[in-house]
This record gives C-alpha cells, structure tokens and sequence, in this order.
C-alpha cells in the first residue's frame, strides 16, 4: 500500500464518519422537531430551546457534513458548460486548477473558523434566543465539515496530479 492509498483510506474512514454524524443529527432534528410540534399544539407547552438547537447547531452539521461525502462520491455540482468543449489534457489541468484553488479557499475558511472559534472561547459568545448557546459549537461544527471536506480535496488533487503527469507524459516517435 502506497502512501496516496493510506492517505486515501485515513480521509475516506474520516469523511465517512463526520457524514454518519451528519446522519444521525438529521434523524435527532427531525425527532426533536416532530416533538416540539406535538408538545406545541397538543399539550401548548413547546420545548424550549428546540429552534436555537436546530438553527444554529442541528442544521449547519446535517448540510455541512455532507460536502466532504459529495466530494468523494463525485455527486457534487458541477459546471460543464465551457469545459466540456476542452480536450483532454486543457481539461486535466484545469480541473487541477480548480481542485487547488477549491482547496486553498477551504483551507482559508478553517484557518478564520478557527480565529474565530478561539475568539468567540475567549468571549464566551452566546446565541441570541431563549436559550444562551455557546456560539463557539457552531465554530467546531464548521471546522470538522471544512476540514473533512478538505482533506477530501487534497486526495483528489494527488489523483488529478497523477493524471495530468500521465496525460502530459510526452510520446515517443519511434519505440525502441
């Protein structure tokens, strides 16, 4: 086993379990929400704190642990209408291209999640509602989507790294 397949395995076993964890909140918010609306109309006693819960905590992790999953499976959106008219090695580079910059934006996004979490730690921010939240869980729930989605990026520019090399790999005339 190389070391892009380690690699590989160590991201895919990472961004697998953030998306369970993704899944899970999914069934928690729809459970906790259902509640609320039974307590809300049948007994008139909501459960407090359940719209600050699932705003600020719930659906943040559910939509945001599900981008490194849609990176790895290739079910992510994307735009074809130029490249799809490139040839094959104008399209290996560009995608390469893509792949870094894509990483290098969420690299900068967690590098700020983080200045910010440390900030919102040191503050003791709260979530403005019925109940005081701590502001820096949402901090944390960004960075593990952004960081798993990331490292999911980095394999795939090893990936398209490899095939550029091989797509530009120069030809030989006459083989010997």
């Amino acid at each position: 086993m190389g070391i892009l397949e380690f690699l590989e395995k160590i991201v895919h076993e990472y961004s697998k379990l953030v998306f369970k964890i993704g899944s899970i909140t999914l069934l928690i918010l729809v459970l906790v929400t259902m509640s609320d609306v039974i307590g809300r109309y049948v007994f008139d006693s909501p459960i407090l704190g359940v719209n600050e819960g699932t705003s600020w905590y719930g659906l943040p992790l559910v939509l945001l642990f599900g981008m490194a999953a849609a990176q790895r499976s290739g079910r992510h959106i994307n735009v074809t209408v130029v490249s799809r008219f490139f040839p094959e090695k104008v399209a290996s580079v560009v995608d390469l291209v893509i792949l870094v910059v894509s990483f290098g934006l969420v690299s900068l996004i967690c590098w700020q999640d983080i200045l910010l979490m440390i900030f919102d730690w040191r503050g003791n921010h709260t979530i403005f509602g019925l109940l005081p939240l701590p502001l820096v869980v949402t901090r944390i729930i960004v960075f593990i989507a952004f960081s798993s989605f990331g490292l999911e990026l980095l394999v795939d520019i090893f990936r398209s790294s490899a095939i550029v090399a091989k797509v530009w790999r120069p030809r030989r005339l006459h083989p010997q």
